[in-house]
């Protein structure tokens, strides 16, 4: 049986990145949920990867989240990501309270939404 290549090492802005979500939910720690390295509190709600240039830093329930500065990109029914191409972009103006709102949301209702990710949509926090 062929071995899959093992992942690469994380970037530096990858590392700095989980120190920025580690600081900012505290409690958070980080582990591989459904092959992709995820930040964890209670349950999972942010994934990373690291490209060439940047990483992408995504969010389970992005669709959901209050998004007032318009960082989220995509256009799926739940997932939204923000590109990171520098650590600058971690100290921009809205992505600590993204995060804390992704850490927090619990979605109730499981039946399918399709709404583009730069929409601000009601969210249900616990």
């Amino acid at each position: 049986m062929k071995r899959s290549p093992a992942p690469p090492e994380p970037t530096g802005l990858a590392r700095e990145l989980a120190v920025f979500v580690k600081r900012v939910v505290p409690g958070t720690r980080e582990q591989k949920y459904r092959v992709m390295p995820s930040f964890v509190r209670e349950a999972p709600f942010s994934y990373h990867n690291a490209g060439q240039n940047q990483v992408t830093f995504g969010f389970r329930f992005g669709t959901f989240l209050p998004d007032t500065h318009r960082l989220l990109e995509g256009t799926g029914e739940n997932l939204g990501h923000v590109q990171l191409g520098s650590a600058d972009d971690l100290n921009g103006r809205g992505l600590p309270d993204l995060v804390r709102a992704a850490a927090k949301y619990r979605r109730k209702d499981h039946s399918p939404r399709r709404t583009p990710a730069k929409s601000v949509r009601q969210s249900t926090f616990q």
